[in-house]
């Protein structure tokens, strides 16, 4: 399933706020693969999950799910990271 299907954009309609973390689960479920970390932050905000007041909204995301998977008191729900030469992907658990 392409990650911007016509299916997946109604599962992610607009919905009650939640936090990054939440959000990038929320994604991550929905489309059921690895996402570049850039991109879950540009899926999220585009599809309203998530706000920031932050300068740069999309940093902060990034480096909030970074600090809560390595900090991992934070990391509810749980996610996972994985390097590769393409970038840094989130991805569930329980799919490694």
């Amino acid at each position: 399933m392409h990650i911007y299907s016509k299916e997946n954009n109604n599962l992610l309609a607009k919905e009650a706020k939640m936090t990054f973390q939440e959000a990038a689960h929320k994604i991550l479920r929905i489309f059921g693969q690895p996402i570049e970390i850039g991109k879950l932050a540009d899926t999220a905000f585009e599809k309203g999950l998530v706000k920031s007041k932050a300068k740069n909204s999309k940093r902060s995301f990034v480096e909030t799910i970074n600090k809560n998977i390595r900090g991992s008191i934070y990391n509810v729900p749980k996610l996972s990271i994985i390097k590769a030469p393409n970038g840094t992907f989130v991805v569930l658990p329980d799919w490694l």
